[in-house]
């Protein structure tokens, strides 16, 4: 369509002067982005850092304090020492301070008979050869005197934890066992998620080797390196080196530049990481450059814009109502007709194959009736779904009405058939994994190809006729007419 003298007048007013506030706005996008990005390099990205910092300090000091208590409990070491015989003992003082101080876990396990006890009993026999004893032993050889760990709590139906184990010795500093207390990691994990929602920054920390041990996405933990990971890998071993001072870094992540501070906390051994990416640092500000050029465009450009696209959206909108059925989104009767009649003249100008399949839901109204509408209406979109993965991109899916549906194809009756079984087959396999309660649903198939002669009405009536006797027969069949 060629535009008039007026239109194009406008456009390239209208271009002329997005041009120049796009220039603008772009130049000024550029200076803010260096200043934004300098201030949460230098300020905002520690300062959450120190915060963060300080209230993981402040979470688990209190759960070593506790873990420390025990460990140089005059009780514990006596009862050890006593030869750990009155097991009730032990079990109600695990139980008690779980229940004073809301533990998900206390335990205690003995360097001289090797049980495992927690607060409901004893769990088990440590061994060397037991992977989920090797925290144990590592910790014994490390000679430390706390460790933090993270693990699956066996006591707990394997549930990811981070304990907080403390040595206990006897009087002469000779080794009695490990006791702590655990916490659930998915508590922690909220924690974190909790901090990420309300500051828009990726929060986790790791241990000496870069391991993950505790995120947000719990998957994460004890499976991720750091050092290894697209991005961050490039920094990684600048983050593991850093215990004296925090550190400030960049890397190029997936979506663009990633801001990262990081803090090693000594007191729990690892390194706590706050990243931001720097694209959503900006947003506001592009955001900012967005309305500015919007701002600089004529009243009149945005009165012709937002009245084409309109007319646009109404006028695709209706075309899609009058072609398209809005529960299953397939074509509607009216495009149906359309298609028959562009197949039909084929057939009679070329001599092209043309098939015709009707198919009709069994038992679909007493399922209506027992499940009520809305299951219908999603068998109805299952077998939609279905028919369109079992056609082929050329052929036409309608629905004729209620739970009727007709495929029309440019082949022969061979083909028809095949597709129809594999649509019978599907459609029990698709509706089966559904798992719902009722009557059972099937489908009942009439198959009919339009003769050298015959006109549309003669072809629909044989696909109908085809499809009355597959129901009278017992429905779940095809019959071809």
């Amino acid at each position: 369509m060629r535009l008039s003298l007026k239109n194009r007048l406008l456009i390239l007013l209208s271009i002329t002067m997005l041009t120049a506030f796009v220039l603008i706005s772009v130049l000024n996008y550029s200076t803010a982005r260096r200043a934004i990005t300098h201030e949460i390099t230098s300020s905002s990205l520690p300062l959450l850092r120190e915060n963060i910092y300080s209230e993981i300090r402040e979470d688990f000091i209190p759960s070593m304090n506790i873990a420390s208590m025990m460990a140089t409990d005059s009780f514990l070491k006596n009862w050890a020492l006593a030869g750990e015989e009155d097991t009730d003992q032990i079990i109600q003082y695990l139980q008690e301070i779980r229940d004073k101080y809301t533990y998900k876990s206390t335990f205690f396990v003995s360097a001289l008979t090797g049980r495992y006890y927690h607060y409901d009993g004893i769990l088990k026999n440590i061994s060397p050869e037991d992977p989920h004893d090797i925290w144990f032993y590592d910790f014994i050889q490390s000679g430390k005197d706390f460790q933090l760990d993270v693990d699956s709590d066996e006591a707990a139906r394997n549930r990811l934890t981070i304990f907080f184990n403390y040595r206990v010795e006897n009087y002469n500093g000779k080794l009695l066992g490990v006791t702590g207390v655990g916490i659930v990691m998915d508590d922690f994990a909220g924690y974190l998620q909790n901090r990420q929602e309300k500051y828009n920054r990726r929060i986790f920390l790791t241990d000496h080797q870069g391991l993950i041990q505790a995120h947000s996405d719990t998957a994460k933990v004890e499976r991720e390196y750091i050092t290894i990971k697209p991005g961050i890998s490039s920094i990684a071993q600048d983050i593991l080196l850093a215990e004296d001072t925090p550190l400030n870094a960049t890397y190029t992540g997936g979506h663009g530049k990633v801001l990262v501070t990081s803090r090693y906390i000594p007191a729990i051994d690892w390194f706590l990481i706050v990243e931001q990416d720097e694209n959503t640092a900006l947003s506001s500000t592009r955001a900012a450059l967005i309305r500015t050029i919007l701002i600089g465009i004529a009243a009149s450009l945005l009165i012709i814009l937002f009245s084409t696209l309109t007319i646009n959206r109404y006028h695709a909108r209706l075309e899609e109502l009058a072609t398209t059925d809005s529960l299953t989104g397939c074509a509607n009767r009216r495009e149906l007709e359309k298609q028959l009649e562009r197949l039909h003249y084929r057939k009679a100008r070329y001599g092209s194959d043309v098939a015709l399949i009707i198919i009709d839901v069994d038992n679909f109204k007493r399922l209506n009736d027992t499940r009520g509408h809305q299951v219908g209406d999603q068998v109805l979109k299952v077998l939609t779904d279905t028919i369109q993965e079992s056609i082929r991109p050329d052929d036409t899916l309608a629905r004729w009405g209620g739970d009727e549906f007709v495929i029309l194809i440019e082949d022969n009756l061979n083909a028809a058939r095949t597709i129809a079984e594999r649509l019978r087959y599907f459609f029990f396999k698709n509706w089966t994994e559904q798992k719902q309660e009722g009557p059972a649903i099937s489908l009942s198939m009439g198959i009919a190809e339009l003769g050298n002669t015959e006109d549309i009405a003669s072809l629909i009536q044989k696909a109908d006729g085809a499809l009355y006797r597959a129901k009278r027969s017992g429905k779940d069949r095809i019959e071809i007419s």
